[in-house]
């Protein structure tokens, strides 16, 4: 069929050939219960339950039945324009898609780390999303990629990772002493809060050669990783923070009044 269609095409010239050629060889999006992934994602929000939007089972199984078929249409959708004339947010559909698809979507990575700091947060809550798979990039982007708006994109990207980003470890404690040191300080107790072992020993050197604002989101840091108390947590670097004048004089916890 395919063939007669493109032989009765033979007279109009090769000219004629372009437009029809693109159109047979474009992918076609995948189709759930006789719907398209773009109907599905335009009906992603069934209503509302109390204050929360409640979210179309049928929807996200589409998205799931999709699997790696449906990753090429959201990275369309991520690199186009947010909101077109139809006030469609198309950042927004495929923001869905990477959160219900999650490492599945791992080939959309380059793509992603490419699009960082130029769609908003979205491309950083897809690579959230996306998880673990998706850290050596980003920590790619930290080590080699000296553009303040990515740097802190790629920052904002493991904040939203949370604990699951803890083999980014080395590269934060590497990132304290570089540009936007403070920056790397805050993503640190934020992904990190659970090894004060590795993390307060370098927080406290990198306080100790900064100043500024670095400085300050540095001490808040600090602050966020003492939630236990300083013994319990042991080490060589605890005790260099027990002996610093920071330590007595902003981060003991005082005690506690005493009736």
């Amino acid at each position: 069929m395919r063939k007669a269609l493109l032989s009765s095409l033979i007279p109009l010239g090769a000219g004629g050939l372009v437009l029809p050629a693109v159109l047979l060889l474009q992918p076609r999006e995948p189709v759930y219960a006789g719907e398209s992934l773009s109907y599905w994602m335009a009906h992603y929000y069934r209503g509302m339950v109390g204050a929360q939007q409640f979210v179309s089972p049928s929807a996200r199984e589409a998205i799931r039945e999709a699997g790696t078929n449906a990753v090429p249409f959201l990275v369309k959708w991520m690199k186009l324009p947010g909101r077109g004339s139809s006030d469609l947010n198309l950042n927004e559909w495929a923001r869905r898609g990477f959160e219900v698809l999650g490492p599945t979507a791992k080939a959309a990575v380059p793509d992603l780390i490419a699009l960082l700091g130029k769609r908003g947060d979205y491309p950083s809550l897809a690579l959230a999303a996306i998880g673990h798979d998706a850290i050596p990039a980003i920590t790619n982007v930290l080590a080699t990629n000296r553009d303040s708006r990515i740097q802190f994109a790629a920052y904002q990207t493991l904040s939203y990772m949370g604990t699951n980003a803890e083999s980014a470890l080395p590269c934060l404690l590497v990132c304290l002493r570089r540009p936007y040191g403070g920056i790397a300080a805050a993503t640190l107790a934020e992904v990190c809060h659970n090894r004060p072992q590795e993390a307060i020993p370098a927080l406290v050197d990198a306080l100790t050669h900064s100043g500024g604002y670095d400085a300050a989101q540095m001490a808040d840091a600090l602050a966020r990783m003492l939630h236990k108390p300083v013994e319990q947590m042991g080490g060589r670097g605890v005790r260099k923070l027990e002996n610093s004048e920071l330590y007595d004089n902003q981060l003991r916890r005082p005690e506690p009044n005493r009736l």
